[in-house]
């Protein structure tokens, strides 16, 4: 079948036509003679509208059965407005055919705007009425006669990565594969897109992937975000192997996030090399080791005390529970009692050690 009747249109591989019994009627209408028959026919007449590109020729457009093109999924769109001081009108365009006619009256408050301003009004009609249409990447270019511009649409990115899938060997192979039953992990959607689960796949093309990630990291509503955040927001729709670590360098290499992300972590202290001792034991360090097995004289640690020049140490078996007077008493008798008192002790902030031991010290 070539065409095909639908709704008073005439459906074809040629584009969408006025169906010929509604031609018909229009070119046997009786002159109307009063306000009834005025809006049967202004009815009549508005639901074909859109073919109509000027009411001044309003039977003879409709007679001739003008042919609207169907849109294709990719290759652009070009929009061309235009106003007067009675209306606006536009029309919208995709390879060098009409797809649709557009235009409306002036509304009472725009009979006085200046010429810039009606052509602006023209263009945001053009735009609310066939957003479904060109709700993608929009660029105007200096037009002809018109004081603003012509409106371009690019195709969108969903339109350049089915593109991109078809010129890639690899997916094309999966593709294939799909077709035969022997990947279940990956789909192919009715308009050719492939897809691995829910995801779109995203071919090895590296200016592709950059204005994927460009376009989740500089929009007006990311405002900048991590490569966390980013990666998250990126994956419920895109997947390409390198996703996760193609965003982090991404981010990485951001110059506004380098200069303004706030810091999560505390500052580093200055670290300073410890000096080298100029004389055994006169510079020590000394930590704890517990959690071990108790032992039939119930020890359950081991108090480490280490000479800095020489790295001889003393592994001391002791209680977890041991009192501080206990400790202190052991560090006399097995340190200081063999080699004095030391210049210098390093340790960690064990409770221990930062509490009552060295009062304890130097009570005995």
């Amino acid at each position: 079948m070539e065409e095909s009747a639908f709704l008073g249109h005439v459906v074809s591989k040629e584009g969408v036509q006025p169906g010929p019994t509604k031609v018909k009627a229009i070119m046997e209408w009786e002159p109307p003679k009063n306000v009834s028959k005025v809006r049967s026919f202004l009815g009549l007449a508005g639901y074909y509208r859109r073919f109509v590109k000027s009411f001044e020729e309003l039977k003879k457009r409709l007679t001739s059965a003008p042919i609207l093109a169907l849109p294709s999924g990719g290759g652009g769109y070009v929009v061309y407005t235009d106003a007067s001081r009675q209306g606006l009108g536009c029309f919208l365009m995709q390879h060098g055919k009409v797809i649709a006619y557009a235009s409306r009256q002036l509304r009472p408050h725009e009979i006085n705007y200046p010429t810039h301003d009606l052509e602006l009004a023209a263009i945001v009609h053009a735009l609310k009425i066939w957003r479904h249409y060109i709700a993608t990447d929009v660029h105007f270019s200096v037009g002809g006669d018109m004081l603003l511009a012509t409106m371009q649409v690019k195709p969108s990115l969903k339109d350049k990565i089915k593109d991109a899938q078809e010129k890639d060997s690899h997916l094309q192979k999966m593709k294939t594969k799909v077709r035969e039953g022997k990947n279940n992990q990956f789909i192919i959607q009715d308009d050719g897109m492939l897809l691995n689960g829910k995801h779109i796949c995203v071919p090895d093309v590296e200016e592709l992937r950059m204005e994927i990630m460009h376009e989740a990291h500089y929009a007006l509503y990311a405002m900048h975000p991590g490569s966390t955040k980013m990666y998250r927001d990126l994956r419920p729709y895109y997947w390409w192997p390198t996703m996760k670590k193609d965003v982090a360098e991404f981010v990485a290499r951001c110059l506004t996030c380098q200069q303004v992300k706030a810091e999560h972590q505390a500052p580093a202290g200055k670290l300073h090399p410890l000096t080298i001792p100029e004389w055994k034991w006169e510079k020590i360090t000394m930590d704890f080791i517990v959690g071990l097995p108790r032992t039939f004289r119930k020890h359950d640690a081991i108090w480490v005390v280490v000479d800095r020049l020489t790295k001889s140490a003393h592994f001391l078996p002791i209680r977890q529970n041991d009192s501080l007077d206990k400790l202190a008493e052991l560090y006399i008798s097995e340190i200081v009692k063999l080699h004095g008192i030391p210049t210098s002790i390093v340790s960690d902030r064990d409770p221990r050690f930062t509490s009552h031991f060295w009062e304890a010290c130097k009570g005995l």
